[in-house]
């Protein structure tokens, strides 16, 4: 009876989740839909949109680890993230600090995505396609950031080491699963995820001295 109980309260924690984030989605598709040639306003929606895409990373962890039968919902889920982000590079100021920051959160929280896909077998990927953390958005947008202020030269000094290891990790998965060696890629997907959130929790810092 208490097995029965704990799976149908999981089952109910899963769906009001999946409620949730449908929620969120809808709240994107407005965000889109309000987009005004103002720039003020475009870099508050764009907040909104990774706030938002933020949100859904966070409840999709959960219902993740609360469920193994759900691979189908999480790959619309991430396919859908994936939209929002390409969809946000077409409407917004790339020369606003913040907005560059919010969508590099967004680019890195989509490989951890992107690799567990590939684990569940929705996706293909190839290691030439992950590049380095020295040549993607972030890593462009680093090396001319003005760090003549020791707190923000602190920052990225600190999002180096955990950036480069988002890429090798990506890389090592992609390796690992092509090889047939699953477990390994899940190992490395875990170790993608740790790192995300620490330079996701560095670039929150860095945004708020800019």
């Amino acid at each position: 009876v208490t097995s029965f109980s704990d799976s149908k309260e999981s089952i109910n924690e899963a769906t009001g989740g999946i409620f949730q984030i449908g929620g969120i989605m809808s709240s994107l598709e407005s965000s889109f839909s309000s987009i005004s040639a103002n720039v003020e306003e475009q870099t508050a929606t764009t907040q909104e949109i990774t706030a938002n895409i933020m949100e859904i990373n966070e409840k999709s962890a959960v219902l993740k680890d609360m469920t193994n039968h759900t691979g189908q919902s999480f790959y619309d889920i991430s396919s859908r993230i994936d939209e929002v982000r390409l969809n946000a590079l077409k409407f917004t100021s790339m020369k606003d600090p913040k907005v560059l920051i919010d969508l590099t959160i967004t680019d890195h929280l989509m490989w951890k995505w992107r690799v567990y896909n590939m684990i569940l077998g929705y996706v293909r990927l190839d290691t030439n396609t992950v590049g380095d953390h020295t040549s993607c958005r972030l890593g462009k947008w680093l090396k001319d950031l003005d760090q003549s202020d020791s707190k923000v030269r602190d920052i990225v000094g600190r999002i180096d080491r955990p950036h480069s290891d988002i890429h090798v990790g990506a890389k090592r998965a992609i390796e690992a699963y092509t090889s047939g060696n699953v477990e390994g890629a899940e190992k490395m997907l875990s170790e993608i995820e740790n790192n995300s959130g620490i330079v996701v929790g560095h670039l929150l810092e860095l945004k708020k001295l800019l």
